[in-house]
């Protein structure tokens, strides 16, 4: 079953530091297997991330909330709302 997080909502329930400011907005995560070890999200399988109205897949993505790191892995497909 495909996990469907919102990462607004999850690292700001045990958020440390201010919340980043491109995360300000609602961000939604799909993906096959998600998980959170201490501040980093894990994510990977058929993963979309939908934001603002721009569409990224990814086949891997690990978010750090302390560094405010996004590293993906692809192949990378960014799709923005103009297409």
């Amino acid at each position: 079953m495909r996990a469907i997080i919102t990462f607004l909502l999850m690292f700001h329930t045990f958020s440390v530091s201010p919340t980043p400011a491109w995360s300000q907005g609602s961000t939604l995560l799909v993906a096959d297997n998600v998980t959170v070890k201490g501040s980093k999200l894990l994510a990977h399988g058929n993963i979309e991330i939908f934001y603002d109205g721009t569409r990224l897949s990814a086949d891997k993505v690990t978010y750090d909330q302390l560094t405010d790191r996004l590293t993906m892995s692809g192949p990378i497909l960014i799709q923005s709302p103009d297409g």
